[in-house]
């Protein structure tokens, strides 16, 4: 007949096998399941703990029977007796008439055989092993079988938490405080995407963990359940209703769990086939009663749309609003999960990454929310500059060939006596030598594990956003340097310091702005406003430039659609590139309803369709053309005028006629 083992079990099994090759042994043995129990923080652990015994002990005493082993063996094989004594517990189990092995079952019939190299130890170590066996029954008869839990979600309490900081103490200690009521006891969290729900509840699971919550909540653990997981497979009428019932009749047993449901309003219309019950009506009546603690996440717009018109639903819940972290919270986040990205990328990464990424994350924003956007960053990061290194290599293979090919080139020159092109061959030859010594002192000094600063995260957002690198660290004499290239192109020389006053900001890494630098090119100079955006584009901007013809939108069509359809696909790029030049034509013509859209992409910095999706403009330079010549520069009303004017941070004017600055 078959059994399952518990989600416990199954962990300490493959902690044994990682401990066995720890120690290069052969075979996993009882020793080996003793190491792996005192790994972990369990309820067997921490009856040994009790008696003294750890895991820097254990292992001390399990090398001092056995020894190091000289060859690490990937083969996962059991001795006899760790055999033997998982047999005999599977039996014992399916005798009891149990559907699943725990820790607890495994442990008792290992103490009760008496032998093997882990009793041994527990003997030389004088531990009363009557006591200890004595307490493990009780363990046993008191434990509650979490099958069906274990079955379709994951306990979070059991999940390795080590090094790892949220600092959401605010938000974590309301749910603490729901979680402590008489009614209403179950938190419901509402945040945006990104903004962290799932890693508050994990850090409570953790706070759980290490008893740093208040004592009712010592024994609870959280459960983690998907509604997918409980409806897939479920063919018949009534079999998603049977999974449901019976995970909260294993949770009204056992009255220590506290089910976590991510995506919670996905509750509503789960399992609800025609003449079926959904998912939230089957709760409902525990939820009233009290019977079962449940911890929901979902997001603003899922909770009006799902949750919020079921009104018995939104009665068993308290609500706890989760919001973006801050810029202190983000960076203490980061610090938190640091060693985790090290580890997995093999790096090393600075402190003042961790600042840098936090500030300039908000520079290149989306629709993502913090700390999901800075993570992300962070990861870019890590990766891009593991896959340099790999660059250096074959760009060092390159640069050899290049080498070869010039010093045969030089040997021929000199051989002919053609020295002027062998001495140009040879600066040739010590600036590729140069390089390649430079990519190898890379390349060795980061031997063993990358070193990831600063530099590395401009170089991977040049390489994310299609931005050149300087751009990032740029002075304001590099700025000019490049205007000035301009001047024997353009006609109006004496603007272009001024701009350059107006556009600096947009380049300055330390400078965050929340909306976008605007300019306003009036008069009937045509020619030569589009000839200045043009080479702003080509020679600042990175030849990215948006063009929108304001004439042709009308009151109706532009009113709703200006970000959705025709434009949006050209609004796009700015994910890829947000420091653009967005053009704005014939002003003068523009409809009435339009100015609103306008003066939102100028005053908020962003536009957002009725989703909630935003297209973000405030790393951008707009332009806007009017091609009249009156006082009121052309809008079709005074009260327009004045209303977008606030928000334009300069206004030019270009005539024929004589060409002065406005």
């Amino acid at each position: 007949m078959f059994i399952n083992f518990s989600f416990e079990l199954q962990q300490v099994l493959k902690g044994a096998n990682k401990e066995k090759m720890i120690l290069k042994h052969s075979y996993v043995g009882t020793e080996h399941i003793f190491l792996s129990i005192l790994s972990f923080d369990n309820e067997v652990s921490q009856i040994l703990n009790s008696f003294g015994i750890d895991y820097k002990l254990f292992n001390e005493k399990v090398i001092e029977h056995l020894g190091l082993g000289k060859i690490e063996s990937n083969l996962f094989i059991f001795t006899p007796l760790l055999k033997k004594c998982i047999e005999n517990a599977i039996y014992t189990a399916l005798d009891e008439k149990k559907n699943e092995l725990n820790l607890i079952d495994l442990f008792y019939i290992m103490m009760s055989y008496g032998e093997g190299v882990s009793y041994r130890i527990l003997n030389e170590l004088n531990v009363d092993l009557d006591l200890i066996s004595d307490q493990i029954k009780g363990l046993k008869n008191n434990y509650k079988s979490y099958h069906y839990l274990n079955e379709y979600g994951v306990d979070l309490c059991l999940l390795d938490y080590s090094n790892r900081v949220i600092s959401r103490d605010k938000e974590i200690k309301e749910i603490i405080n729901i979680l402590l009521r008489k009614n209403k006891c179950n938190p419901l969290l509402i945040g945006d995407a990104g903004v962290g729900k799932t890693a508050i509840v994990e850090e409570l699971a953790k706070r759980i963990k290490d008893k740093k919550v208040p004592a009712k909540l010592f024994n609870k653990r959280i459960f983690s359940i998907s509604m997918a997981n409980l409806v897939s497979g479920t063919k018949y009428r009534g079999e998603f209703e049977e999974k449901l019932l019976n995970i909260i009749k294993e949770i009204d047993n056992s009255k220590n769990v506290i089910l976590f449901i991510d995506e919670i309003h996905t509750l509503v219309g789960a399992g609800g086939a025609e003449g079926a019950i959904d998912a939230s009506n089957i709760l409902k009546p525990s939820l009233a009663r009290g019977d079962i603690n449940v911890i929901g996440a979902t997001t603003f717009e899922e909770y009006k749309k799902y949750i919020e018109n079921d009104k018995a639903l939104v009665r068993r819940f308290q609500n706890v609003i989760i919001n973006e972290p801050s810029f202190k919270d983000t960076i203490n986040i980061l610090n938190g999960v640091k060693e985790k990205y090290e580890l997995f990328h093999n790096v090393v990464i600075k402190n003042e990454v961790i600042d840098y990424i936090s500030k300039i994350s908000k520079k290149f924003p989306s629709n993502k929310k913090e700390p999901d956007r800075s993570l992300d960053l962070l990861d870019d990061v890590c990766s891009f500059t593991v896959s340099s290194y790999s660059s250096l290599e074959e760009e060092n293979q390159i640069l050899q060939e290049q080498l070869i090919e010039i010093k045969n080139k030089k040997e021929l020159f000199l051989n002919n006596n053609n020295y002027n092109m062998a001495f140009k061959l040879r600066k040739k030859e010590r600036i590729i030598e140069s390089q390649i010594n430079k990519n190898n002192f890379l390349l060795f000094s980061n031997k063993d594990k990358k070193i990831v600063d600063v530099n590395d995260v401009r170089k991977a957002l040049q390489f994310k956003y299609g931005i050149q690198v300087n751009k990032y660290n740029v002075i304001k004499s590099d700025v000019l340097e490049r205007f000035t290239e301009l001047k024997d192109h353009f006609t109006y020389n004496y603007i272009l310091n001024d701009i350059l006053n107006n556009v600096i900001p947009i380049f300055d890494d330390d400078n965050v702005l929340d909306r976008p630098i605007s300019l306003l090119f009036s008069g009937n100079d045509y020619e030569s406003k589009r000839s200045l955006i043009y080479e702003l584009s080509n020679k600042v901007f990175n030849s990215n430039i948006i063009n929108i013809n304001l004439a042709n939108y009308d009151n109706e069509y532009e009113n709703n659609n200006i970000s959705l359809k025709d434009n949006k696909s050209k609004f796009e790029s700015l994910k890829s590139n947000p420091q653009s030049i967005i053009l704005f034509e014939h002003l003068e013509e523009c409809s009435y309803k339009l100015f609103n859209k306008l003066k939102q992409i100028l005053n908020r910095g962003f536009l957002e369709d009725k989703n909630g999706f935003r297209i973000y403009f405030n790393n951008s330079l707009i332009v806007f053309f009017d091609n009249s010549n009156n006082s009121c520069l052309g809008f079709n009303n005074m009260n327009n005028n004045m209303m977008l004017y606030k928000y334009i941070s300069k206004t030019y004017k270009f005539e024929d006629k004589d060409r002065v600055l406005a």
